[in-house]
């Protein structure tokens, strides 16, 4: 959590709550930190569309549109599926957020306009596979919804005072009386 910025995550927060709509982006073990990620966006009322598939990937990441946000969990931060889909996505100007535990220089944070960085250990139990725990990734994610909903929350109350004033308003007159 030391590599994580507060900063980053309120930019993270605001991004996903003003975007038309979010896509999620990941593959191999990486894929299960997205999927518990979309299913609490769409809990708390986002439109959110998960791919994992390499081929959907690249069609989806070619038909985004402004306002559209992608947000990629990548453990390395390397995988080639994931950059293809990010260079696409890049190209038409979408905003691109990186999740990863790759270091500060791999190339989905060069296509990113916010990366969040977490924890990766050195130690690894399996030879010639990249099995290791997505925990940080997960931890990342946990955090942004925490506070996404906090935000989510927020806003309705600040939509639900407006509403009340201008009701209050109008209540007397029958009118949209601005005194």
């Amino acid at each position: 959590l030391e590599q994580l910025s507060a900063d980053d995550v309120l930019k993270t927060v605001k991004a996903i709550y003003n975007a038309k709509r979010v896509f999620l982006l990941a593959r191999g073990l990486s894929e299960q930190v997205a999927q518990e990620f979309a299913l609490k966006l769409q809990v708390l009322g986002l439109y959110v569309f998960a791919n994992y598939d390499p081929i959907i990937m690249q069609t989806i990441a070619k038909q985004l549109k402004n306002g559209d946000v992608v947000i990629i969990f990548s453990m390395s931060g390397a995988t080639h599926e994931l950059i293809r889909a990010a260079e696409n996505a890049s190209s038409l100007g979408v905003r691109i957020i990186c999740v990863t535990c790759g270091d500060r220089d791999v190339p989905l944070t060069k296509l990113a306009s916010l990366t969040l960085y977490g924890h990766r250990h050195s130690h690894r139990s399996f030879k010639g596979a990249d099995v290791a725990s997505r925990l940080p990734l997960f931890v990342i994610s946990r955090v942004i919804v925490d506070y996404l909903a906090l935000y989510c929350e927020e806003q309705r109350e600040k939509e639900l005072a407006k509403e009340r004033a201008h009701a209050k308003r109008h209540y007397f007159t029958g009118h949209d009386y601005e005194p």
